[in-house]
């Protein structure tokens, strides 16, 4: 009787431990894919939005910032919607996490254009 219990136990386990690393594999899989879901609905919407400040600067002059960071915008605030905590709070981190990414592509040598399209857009003023 002792070996019978012991196999029930064993088969049991095995059953439990493989269930577990199912839905474990299936819990990954379904946080990734909603992932790559976000960041692609960020992609898009940044696109959006870089192709209509193409069209602002177009027609007023201005600075156009690199669609990366239009695209980090829009993966913040879907990634703070997806958290719930969509708030005031949450809309300031955001701006000011905006404004250093956009402080450190002016500072970069690339970003030369861009602190001349803004001091231009200035003069208009």
């Amino acid at each position: 009787m002792d070996a019978a219990l012991a196999a029930l136990f064993g088969t049991a386990l095995g059953a439990a431990l493989g269930a577990g690393g199912v839905l474990g594999s299936a819990w990954i899989q379904q946080h990734h894919q909603t992932r790559r879901e976000r960041l692609k609905a960020a992609a898009d919407l940044g696109l959006a939005d870089f192709n209509n400040r193409v069209k602002v600067v177009e027609r007023n002059g201005g600075p156009l910032l690199p669609l990366s960071v239009f695209v980090a915008y829009h993966a913040e605030v879907l990634e703070v919607l997806a958290k719930g905590s969509f708030d005031a709070d949450a809309v300031e981190a955001i701006d000011r996490r905006q404004i250093a990414l956009v402080q450190a592509i002016e500072r970069r040598p690339s970003g030369k254009a861009i602190r001349e399209a803004r001091g231009q857009a200035a003069q208009k003023v």
